[in-house]
């Protein structure tokens, strides 16, 4: 309907002055693009792309005539706009999360297997289970070996282990002891038959919500997290799905329990996740990023963030306890 101007959509003139319909017109338009990207996924409503609306704001502050009067600095905050949609968001109040396009497919494709089969993966040949989330379908875990911390000598955990094939290489690499624990019954099992096959005497698997069943600490912590917020429909689902990213949330409110001092946190996730919240939850948990790794393949994105604890951090600060446990 003309872009909001000089018609809106009642079909009655406009008074604004197009100055004053810049934005809701470029809002728009972007939502426009960003529904057109979702095309045979399963959204039930996404919140427009915090980045998106903090750039677009920042633009059409700098094309109004009175743009110095008005810029706010937290009005170009991605962080304001992520925060703003929740509380206004009309779904339970807080975002809808849905799976990145690709992901549908590869879950179909984990799923038609009824059999155990092997995967390679850097030259190591991988056992996979049914109904375990596997490396031939996500390149994620061949990133996370090609770019691995030195864990030589050093105790070694992981959050959800799948297969097993991030802890089999860390074993394979030096590391002093290797722990991998899944919620998974079968991945559990499945990292347990692939130590075995790699022959690695010093790794152990078992259940576990998150760090629920884990005692100890330990130099190395990492987790190939899920990347959508979407609540999973199986067990082999949450290989990819944490529901309002609660594991994550638990995850980093937890992990400076079993975090050696000076100890190093391997964190997986991808831009099609909430990006901006991860780093938020990082930043409350007194971390920092130390390392910061992306690629993009197959039409999707990975990352790897290497964290390190914050010197001097007070974990009772209110504001950065309030971001957390939010």
């Amino acid at each position: 309907m003309n872009g909001g101007f000089p018609i809106n959509f009642d079909r009655e003139t406009e008074w604004e002055t197009p100055d004053e319909i810049w934005l809701t017109r470029s809002l728009c338009f972007e939502g426009l693009l960003q529904a057109r990207s979702l095309i045979g996924s399963r959204p039930r409503g996404v919140m427009l792309d915090p980045q998106v609306q903090a750039a677009l704001v920042g633009q059409w502050l700098d094309r109004l005539p009175d743009a110095a009067d008005l810029r706010v600095p937290q009005a170009l905050d991605p962080a304001y706009f992520r925060r703003k949609s929740e509380g206004e968001c009309e779904m339970n109040d807080k975002p809808v999360y849905t799976l990145h396009e690709t992901t549908p497919g590869a879950l179909d494709q984990m799923r038609a297997h009824k059999e155990p089969y092997e995967v390679d993966v850097a030259g190591r040949s991988i056992l996979v289970l049914p109904g375990v989330w596997s490396p031939k379908y996500d390149w994620s875990s061949l990133f996370y070996v090609e770019h691995f911390p030195d864990v030589s000598g050093r105790s070694f955990l992981e959050i959800g282990s799948g297969t097993g094939v991030i802890s089999v290489f860390a074993g394979l690499r030096g590391a002093s002891s290797v722990v991998a624990v899944d919620v998974n019954p079968e991945a559990v099992r499945n990292s347990q038959l692939n130590f075995e096959r790699h022959r690695l005497s010093d790794a152990q698997a078992f259940q576990s919500e998150g760090f629920a069943a884990v005692r100890g600490r330990f130099d190395v912590i990492t987790w190939n997290a899920p990347y959508h917020g979407s609540r999973p429909d199986d067990l082999l689902e949450r290989g990819c799905a944490d529901e309002d990213y609660r594991g994550i949330r638990a995850f980093f409110r937890e992990v400076r329990d079993y975090l050696s001092p000076h100890g190093t946190i391997v964190f997986g996730f991808s831009e099609s996740g909430d990006l901006p919240l991860i780093r938020a939850l990082i930043a409350a948990a007194g971390f920092r990023i130390h390392r910061e790794l992306s690629d993009w393949r197959q039409e999707y994105n990975c990352m790897l963030l290497e964290l390190t604890a914050v010197e001097g951090w007070d974990q009772n600060e209110p504001d950065m306890k309030g971001q957390i446990e939010s």
